[in-house]
């Protein structure tokens, strides 16, 4: 059991066994905005999305839980079953302690009212609202630039957070293979998790670089010979691709995204590079907190 489904068990057990889905995301959601220096390990991120603050990991890990026997879940409730047939690792004691000072604060609350309270303190996750009369903020239109981002440092819903913050509007998935084992970024759910919160997703295999490529990378000599080859296939082989990608990012804001988190260990890079020399437009790198705009040379 992973640290994350720690926390909700954690959080259901102080809950007296069971509690609705919609107060448990709300808790585990303050949780990862106001606990003090909480583990990564343990929290989870959130998107805005129907009833405000929302993660589809932590759904991923409800249905995980149940599956494993340990809640069992409705459309609406989940309940702690007993204790798990493994015993998992404890969390790191702070961290606990910080469990439990947040629902000694909000379990008593009434769901609505913790429910108003987010809205109220947190107006970035109503951008999405079901009731538009609560919706405090209006999704930003982000200006036409060549946006890139990793994922490798941030769970699907922070990586859907980084597009919809500053306005993007399409997602490039510039990987050659389109598949992962952390939950969110094989190319079928990650398509469905854009489809739900009104992002277009395109796959361009031919703007990824094949596997056996990357075998033995290590060194910055190294990527920086796989880089310069990827760069020289772009001119020579991947006209098409790379033709596709410039219309799509001429037509509305939309980001390359591939996994590693420090752009210069990516091919994205280069390919917003070329792409920068062929159409003039801004290259711009979105991070968890900013976007960066990097010079075309």
């Amino acid at each position: 059991m992973t640290a994350r489904q720690n926390t909700i068990i954690k959080i259901l057990d102080r809950l007296n066994g069971a509690t609705s889905k919609l107060h448990l995301v709300k808790l585990a959601f303050l949780l990862s905005k106001e606990a003090a220096e909480p583990p990564r390990s343990a929290i989870y991120e959130f998107v805005p999305y129907k009833y405000g603050p929302y993660s589809f990991t932590l759904y991923y890990d409800l249905g995980h839980l149940d599956q494993a026997g340990l809640i069992r879940t409705t459309t609406t409730d989940v309940r702690l079953v007993g204790p798990p047939k493994d015993q998992p690792r404890d969390l790191a004691f702070g961290f606990s302690a910080e469990i439990d000072r947040l629902l000694d604060r909000y379990s008593g609350m009434p769901v609505s009212n913790l429910v108003a309270d987010v809205y109220r303190r947190y107006p970035w996750y109503t951008a999405k609202s079901d009731d538009l009369s609560k919706r405090a903020v209006k999704l930003p239109q982000a200006p036409i630039a060549i946006y890139k981002v990793g994922y490798e440092d941030v769970m699907v819903d922070g990586l859907m957070n980084r597009l919809l913050k500053p306005g993007v509007e399409r997602l490039i998935d510039v990987r050659c293979n389109p598949v992962a084992r952390r939950f969110g970024f094989h190319k079928s759910t990650l398509q469905r998790v854009c489809t739900a919160l009104g992002l277009e997703y395109v796959h361009i295999p031919d703007l990824g670089v094949p596997s056996d490529r990357r075998q033995e990378l290590g060194d910055e000599n190294s990527y920086t010979k796989l880089f310069d080859w990827y760069e020289s296939e772009l001119d020579k082989s991947k006209h098409s691709a790379v033709a596709q990608a410039i219309t799509l990012i001429k037509s509305k804001p939309s980001a390359l995204m591939c996994r590693e988190a420090d752009p210069a260990c990516c091919h994205r890079s280069r390919l917003a590079k070329h792409i920068g020399n062929l159409t003039g437009l801004p290259i711009v790198e979105l991070t968890s907190d900013k976007a960066h705009t990097v010079p075309v040379h």
